[in-house]
């Protein structure tokens, strides 16, 4: 599967929204400055040197505008939505995939969500794949396994 197929299918799954064309705007650009990815490289290891999140005069400005950090890629990003979109769709998308339990049932197979106590099912694994990225926000659990030190930002408040 490609990302823009996997990108079509979460866009299939959250109807068009103006985040969901910033992501797929972050697809094509990562997929124009990127090379081929064998399909077997999937998962991402944490780097090995650690990377400063103080951020220079330049980045600042850009932090500040988009304060979401990717763990894995180190992008940065408007909202926390985005993030999580980008994290399911380009970095982690083979473990959500793995995740849904599949039952069987009278009118065939179907997926159940793995989250307790939650029963959401449905027959596509990609569906179910797609609901434990957005409902339950799994991607952020993942992060946080592989990069222990991972972090969503604490924004202000906005006045009243």
């Amino acid at each position: 599967t490609s990302t823009k197929d996997v990108s079509k299918e979460v866009t299939n799954l959250l109807g068009p929204s103006k985040e969901n064309k910033e992501v797929d705007e972050i697809t094509e650009n990562v997929e124009k400055e990127s090379a081929p990815i064998d399909e077997a490289i999937v998962e991402i290891s944490p780097p090995h040197v650690a990377v400063s999140s103080a951020p220079t005069a330049a980045g600042s400005k850009r932090a500040s505008k988009r304060p979401f950090q990717c763990p894995v890629c180190q992008g940065f990003f408007r909202s926390e939505m985005v993030l999580q979109q980008h994290l399911a769709k380009i970095h982690f998308w083979n473990r959500l995939l793995a995740l849904p339990k599949e039952a069987s049932t009278g009118s065939g197979p179907v997926f159940q969500c793995s989250e307790f106590p939650c029963r959401y099912i449905h027959k596509s694994q990609t569906i179910v794949a797609g609901h434990l990225a957005t409902e339950h926000k799994v991607v952020f659990k993942i992060a946080l396994n592989i990069f222990p030190d991972f972090k969503l930002p604490i924004l202000p408040l906005p006045p009243l």
